[in-house]
């Protein structure tokens, strides 16, 4: 979910009276892209093809109870899954969903309470996009470290360098030329690591 952004929603619902109550109930302001499926089949299938930030799970389906989606569904860590049940349902359905993150509430629904339950996957869901951009920076850097080291080697090998002088050519290189130590690293692995193999 990018920063900024309304949530995209997914309802996923045999009901249509059930389905337009939700399309009234989720403010605009918060919520946009609101898509309606009636089984779990569809809602597999739109998953696929453009995931949503939040889906909603009104349970039974027509070719599903329901949970199996929700589980499914939920394998994507920046989906926030909401699985509602009938109040005799809740216990077991909890339980067999609880450790994947789902959210599960019984009905019948307090609007309020309903409105709380997806302001909490969104937080979850933003919390979960600054975790994946944070991860995603930091995988960066170790690649990058990771391309210094390499070039610094391969330096130091065809050029007889030490590696203070190879890591200062690096930086010096990056400097010059306004570009990441990274880029400079990968051009002289490139160059050097082909004449090395040509050798």
């Amino acid at each position: 979910m990018p920063e900024m952004d309304k949530s995209s929603v997914m309802l996923v619902t045999s009901s249509q009276k059930t389905a337009q109550a939700f399309a009234a109930l989720l403010p605009q302001e918060r919520f946009c892209h609101i898509r309606v499926f009636a089984s779990a089949g569809e809602a597999r299938r739109a998953m696929l093809d453009t995931p949503s930030d939040v889906v909603i799970i009104d349970t039974p389906l027509r070719d599903d109870f329901g949970v199996q989606l929700a589980l499914d569904l939920s394998r994507d860590v920046m989906t926030g899954v909401l699985l509602i049940v009938k109040s005799e349902q809740y216990e077991h359905a909890y339980y067999r969903t609880v450790e994947h993150g789902i959210l599960t509430i019984s009905k019948p629904l307090d609007k309020s309470y309903m409105l709380q339950c997806l302001g909490f996957l969104e937080a979850v869901s933003y919390k979960l996009f600054q975790l994946k951009k944070k991860s995603e920076s930091l995988e960066k850097r170790m690649e990058d470290i990771a391309l210094v080291n390499r070039a610094k080697l391969l330096l130091i090998e065809r050029y007889k360098m030490s590696e203070a002088d190879a890591h200062r050519y690096i930086e010096k290189t990056a400097m010059d030329r306004c570009v990441k130590r990274g880029s400079v690293a990968k051009k002289i692995i490139d160059e050097l690591g082909k004449a090395k193999d040509q050798a």
